[in-house]
């Protein structure tokens, strides 16, 4: 009874584990409340689909234009994934401190769990550093193009960075 009982809680974890995994919208010209559920109610920002996701998400991003004003911290083990021509493009002058000067930073994921980016053309537009793994973070990155950086395009900081289609 014991192990049948252990090998149902097992089931169990793993099902509602993968079950809190959820997919989320973006699209530019969605036009009801967001929630990135569906097309009409996707998030209309990357940095709105970011903030919601949780440890395993996978943010869709449909093709476009995104600006971001600030710098995108990742602290979950996220995916997000271009669907189509995808760029996310800095809006504002992000300045050289540490801390804030880089259009993404990752400082999540495991070799089991990693943030993963593809499909996506980061343009700096001169106003940013390109991406950056911090800390003991595990990134993978598949056909992800890093434009007009300030500096470097990629910074690795102790962390592990898988890339292909450069």
């Amino acid at each position: 009874m014991k192990k049948t009982l252990f090998i149902a809680s097992l089931a169990f974890a793993a099902f509602t584990s993968f079950a809190s995994a959820a997919d989320i919208l973006v699209n530019t010209t969605a036009t009801g409340t967001p929630d990135g559920l569906t097309a009409e109610t996707a998030y209309t920002t990357i940095v709105d689909a970011v903030n919601a996701a949780n440890d395993g998400d996978r943010i869709l991003v449909d093709a476009g234009t995104y600006d971001v004003s600030a710098q995108l911290n990742l602290n979950e083990a996220i995916s997000i994934v271009g669907q189509g021509a995808v760029t996310v493009k800095a809006l504002t002058d992000y300045g050289t401190t540490n801390g804030t000067k880089h259009m993404l930073i990752a400082f999540a994921g495991t070799e089991a769990t990693p943030i993963e980016l593809s499909n996506i053309t980061f343009d700096c537009d001169t106003k940013c550093y390109g991406l950056q793994a911090y800390g003991n973070a595990y990134l993978t990155l598949n056909n992800v193009t890093i434009t007009n950086s300030k500096g470097a395009g990629l910074t690795v900081n102790g962390s592990t960075v898988i890339a292909t289609g450069l």
